[in-house]
């Protein structure tokens, strides 16, 4: 029994008037939606996309194995170089201007690889898609995360990897023979396909607030971060402004700060605690 009824008081909440899914603004799901699109099904997408276009693309620019191999292991390259430094990028402009400059990447790589007149272009526009998954992988889910009431930021950051998984799936469908067909302009077009959710993403991030936690523990300005919340809330209750405004503001008097790499790998608990 009490377990069921820890269980049903967890639900009444998620719906409460001040609290959950029915406190969040239009603008909210819009957030949600783009931050999903543009970082989440970008990540998926990628991964997948060669699955079936591989041997059209092999054919068409006549490259080695060998050198098509550097092309598939490419988007993991940027992805780990984009990840490094998304996280950097966050603090210092903002998660919603990261995620802005991150578009860059994407929509550079991606308009690379469906207009490439030779291999050199699609490997370069490969590697710029990878560092914007990668640093989209970080942003994404940081985003999401804090602009998400408590009660279900489990269910908001979830998108990320629901929006992957759609991704994952639409690149395998898209990039089958039968549905690009043979000629050139059909690899190019799934290619160029993703471009229109991340200026979709770049769009709605225009209209939007940054990050709450972040406008209170980073920018200390608590007037922007009431501004941030009243733009993500329906209501502000007393609890979510004391928590996110007060308690984040508080966080570099308390210890608690963000960390930098540097100051991570600096410090041999750190260094263990990132091996693990």
């Amino acid at each position: 029994f009490p377990v069921w009824y820890n269980f049903a008081a967890r639900i009444n909440t998620i719906f409460m008037p001040e609290k959950g899914f029915s406190n969040c603004t239009p603008l909210f799901w819009l957030a949600t939606a783009a931050a999903s699109v543009g970082c989440g099904f970008q990540h998926g997408y990628a991964l997948a996309i060669l699955a079936n276009t591989l041997p059209i693309i092999k054919n068409r620019f006549d490259v080695s194995d060998v050198y098509m191999s550097g092309i598939v292991s490419g988007n993991a390259l940027g992805a780990i170089l984009g990840a490094v430094l998304a996280g950097y990028a966050a603090d210092r402009l903002g998660r919603r201007k990261a995620l802005l400059l991150n578009s860059i990447f994407l929509n550079v790589g991606w308009s690379l690889m469906a207009g490439a007149p030779s291999q050199h272009f699609f490997l370069v526009g490969r590697v710029a898609v990878g560092f914007g998954v990668g640093a989209g992988s970080v942003l994404g889910n940081m985003f999401l995360s804090e602009i998400s009431p408590v009660s279900i930021r489990g269910f908001i950051g979830n998108m990320f990897g629901v929006s992957g998984s759609l991704g994952f799936f639409l690149s395998v469908g898209l990039g089958m023979p039968p549905v690009i067909g043979y000629k050139d302009i059909g690899w190019r077009l799934v290619f160029a396909f993703p471009i229109l959710l991340v200026l979709f993403q770049d769009a709605v991030l225009l209209a939007c607030p940054d990050t709450p936690p972040y406008l209170a523990a980073i920018k200390q300005d608590i007037q922007e971060t009431l501004t941030s919340l009243a733009k993500y809330r329906k209501f502000l209750s007393e609890e979510e402004v004391e928590n996110v405004v007060y308690g984040e503001a508080d966080v570099n008097h308390t210890g608690n700060r963000v960390l930098f790499l540097r100051e991570i790998l600096s410090d041999s608990g750190h260094r263990l605690a990132l091996i693990i």
